[in-house]
C-alpha cells in the first residue's frame, strides 16, 4: 500500500479509485502488519537490556525515493520505478479533496499500534497564508489531526516554483529549509531525486476540496 487515502485519483491518470471493500481489505492487511510485527523477536532477545522486539512503523523517512526503484506500478496510478508515497501521505498529486480529507483518511490507521512512529507530510502554498485567518485554520487542522488520534503531521509552506528556482540557482538559496520526512534539511544539499519528490508533493491552496 503506497498511500493511505485509497480513494483518491489523479486528474491525468485513469480512474483508479477503489471500492469500499478494497479499502477495508487494505486496512485489514495493514492492521495485521501492526498487530503481528511486535510479536517478532530480534537477535538481542534474551540478552537485554530491554525490548528486543520489532516495532511497526510507517516512518520510512525518505527511503520511499530509492525504494521506488524496486517496486512495479501500483494501484494508485504510480508508475513502475517512481518514488513510493511519502510514508502515510497520499501518493504525490493524488489528494484531490484537500488536506482536511487527508488527515481524516490517515486517522483511520491504528496509530496506537505504530510504536516505531509515523509521518504525514503536507505542503501548502505560501499565498494561502496571506489571509490571516488561514494561519488559524492551519492550527485548527493540526489540532483536528490529533483529535482524530493522528500521530504526527509535518508542514512545508513553500511553493514548488521557489524550489525549482533553488535547483537552478542553489547559491541564491543556501538557507532554504524544508521538512523532508521526519527531519528538516537545507533543500539545496539534498539529493536531486529527493528534491524532486518534495517538489512533486501536492501544493495545497486551501483546506478543503477545490470548488
Amino acid at each position: 500500500m503506497s498511500g493511505s487515502t485509497l480513494g483518491e485519483v489523479h486528474e491525468d491518470r485513469p480512474d483508479l479509485s477503489v471500492s469500499a471493500m478494497e479499502s477495508r481489505v487494505a486496512w485489514a492487511i495493514f492492521s495485521h502488519y501492526l498487530n503481528e510485527t511486535g510479536k517478532l523477536k530480534n537477535t538481542r532477545w534474551g540478552k537485554g537490556p530491554i525490548g528486543c522486539t520489532f516495532h511497526p512503523s510507517t516512518a520510512s523517512v525518505s527511503y520511499n525515493v530509492p525504494a521506488g526503484d524496486l517496486v512495479g506500478a501500483t494501484a494508485d496510478g504510480r508508475k513502475a520505478r517512481e518514488p513510493l508515497a511519502d510514508v502515510e501521505s497520499p501518493y504525490r498529486g493524488t489528494e484531490r479533496n484537500g488536506p482536511t480529507a487527508v488527515i481524516k483518511s490517515v486517522s483511520k490507521l491504528e496509530h496506537i499500534l505504530e510504536s516505531g512512529g509515523s509521518i504525514l507530510n503536507l505542503k501548502f502554498s505560501p499565498s494561502l497564508f496571506e489571509e490571516g485567518r488561514n494561519r488559524e485554520n492551519l492550527v485548527a487542522l493540526i489540532r483536528a489531526s490529533f483529535a482524530l488520534k493522528g500521530m504526527e503531521v509535518q508542514i512545508d509552506i513553500v511553493s514548488s516554483k521557489t524550489l525549482r528556482q533553488a535547483q537552478k540557482e542553489p547559491e541564491k538559496y543556501p538557507d532554504l529549509l524544508v521538512r523532508v520526512a521526519g527531519y528538516s534539511a537545507y533543500f539545496v544539499a539534498l539529493d536531486p531525486e529527493v528534491q524532486n519528490n518534495i517538489i512533486a508533493r501536492t501544493e495545497h491552496q486551501g483546506f478543503f476540496a477545490p470548488s
